[in-house]
């Protein structure tokens, strides 16, 4: 079987997904459930080689059966048929299971409300932190001017590198996560 394991997307992006063709089953949690009660494994290790399938059979019939407590965590769950589309929230987890073939179009998005809370990871990678900066400040001036009260720390590291500034660049791409 071929789907994804639970996870939470990048960077608290949201993402949306529409089926072209097949049919996909959704289970998705409320970012305030604990991880642990829904099978997300502790061990990164573990997580990067346990295969979809096995949330699916391991612990998608603990949340979901008798005395399972899937409901009480919030747990949504969905099936999408063709030319359907499907929102998922920023934070929420969120495992796929593909019914067959399948063909899908599916786009991440970073919605400004956001970003206070991903820019703590964000920052750390310099040269792509200071793309985005750039970005933010041609293209939605009042974030960045909001972002700049958040972590005055993010922008003092521009004022000690005038090298690497915020000044625009003549042949800066538009700016991508990834």
């Amino acid at each position: 079987r071929s789907g994804s394991a639970l996870h939470v997307d990048p960077h608290f992006t949201q993402a949306w997904n529409t089926l072209l063709c097949g049919e996909k089953r959704w289970v998705l949690f409320p970012p305030e459930v604990n991880p642990e009660e829904i099978g997300v494994p502790t061990d990164l290790h573990e997580k990067l080689r346990t295969p979809c399938a096995y949330w699916w059979q391991d612990w998608y019939p603990r949340l979901v059966g008798p005395g399972g407590i899937g409901e009480k965590l919030g747990m949504q769950e969905v099936v999408q048929k063709a030319g359907e589309t499907i929102f998922v929230p920023a934070g929420w987890w969120h495992a796929v299971l593909n019914h067959g073939w399948t063909i899908a179009v599916t786009e991440n998005a970073f919605a400004s409300q956001t970003l206070p809370m991903a820019w703590p990871s964000l920052k750390n990678d310099i040269a792509r932190s200071r793309a985005l900066l750039r970005a933010i400040r041609r293209q939605r001036p009042e974030t960045f001017d909001a972002l700049m009260d958040l972590d005055s720390e993010a922008f003092q590291y521009v004022a000690d590198h005038p090298d690497d500034s915020l000044d625009e660049k003549e042949d800066e791409p538009d700016f991508r996560m990834w």
